[in-house]
C-alpha cells in the first residue's frame, strides 16, 4: 500500500468511524521501508496536512513515540536536582547493561502508557469542528530496544480511545511474522491487528 493509497483508506468514510475496528483491536500497522525512514518522515507530515485540507478536515495527531519517551524521562526527577534522563546518561558508558534494563522497564511501564494516553485525550478533547479519527505512532524504530510493538500494544490496549492508532512499523511482514528493519524478527504484536500492506 503506498501513502497515496493510505490517504484513500484514511479518508473512507466508513473506515474513518472508530467503532468500525476489530472487535478487539483498533490498531493498524503500516509498513514502510526502514531505509528511507527520513523520507518517509516527510511523506507522513504531507499525509497529516493533507488530510486536514478542506473536503476531508480530518485533524491527525502524530506522535514520536520515541520523543515522548525522552520527554517522559526528563519529567521524571532524580535525586536532589536531577532528572531520569540526565542519571542514566552518566551512567551509561560505565553500567550499559543495567541502563538498558532500565530504560526498558521504563518504556513498558504504565506511567509512559499514561504519558502517551493523556496526549491523546488532551488531543481528542479539544473544541474543534474537524474529525479526529485517528492518531499516528512512529519512532518505535529509534525506541528499539526498549519498546518492542507488540509490547506497547499490550501496555496501551486498556486505554480505550474514541480514535484508531495507525502504527508506523520500519519493516516487514512475511509468512505470518513482522521483521524490524527487515532484520530482527518481531513477535506477533496482536492476533486481532488490522495490517496495512505495502
Amino acid at each position: 500500500m503506498t501513502v497515496d493509497e493510505l490517504y484513500d483508506k484514511l479518508c473512507d468514510k466508513g473506515f474513518r468511524e472508530y467503532q468500525t475496528g476489530d472487535l478487539f483491536s483498533r490498531y493498524y500497522i503500516y509498513l514502510y521501508a526502514p531505509e528511507q525512514e527520513y523520507a518517509f518522515q516527510r511523506q507522513m507530515a504531507d499525509l497529516s496536512q493533507r488530510l486536514i485540507r478542506p473536503n476531508e478536515f480530518i485533524d491527525v495527531i502524530t506522535i514520536d513515540i520515541f520523543d515522548e519517551f525522552c520527554t517522559h524521562l526528563k519529567r521524571q526527577s532524580w535525586g536532589k536536582t536531577g532528572t531520569l534522563f540526565d542519571f542514566l546518561q552518566t551512567r551509561e558508558a560505565e553500567r550499559p547493561a543495567d541502563v538498558q534494563k532500565t530504560l526498558t522497564q521504563v518504556a513498558s511501564h504504565d506511567r509512559f502508557m499514561k504519558h502517551l494516553s493523556d496526549l491523546i485525550q488532551q488531543h481528542l478533547h479539544q473544541p474543534t469542528s474537524y474529525d479526529r479519527a485517528y492518531v499516528f505512532l512512529h519512532g518505535f524504530g529509534e525506541l528499539f530496544p526498549y519498546l518492542r510493538v507488540n509490547k506497547f500494544m499490550v501496555g496501551f490496549e486498556k486505554y480505550n480511545h474514541d480514535c484508531k492508532l495507525i502504527l508506523f512499523y520500519p519493516g516487514t511482514y512475511q509468512n505470518g511474522a513482522y521483521s524490524l528493519f527487515n532484520r530482527l524478527p518481531d513477535a506477533n504484536p496482536y492476533r486481532a491487528i488490522k495490517l496495512l500492506n505495502p
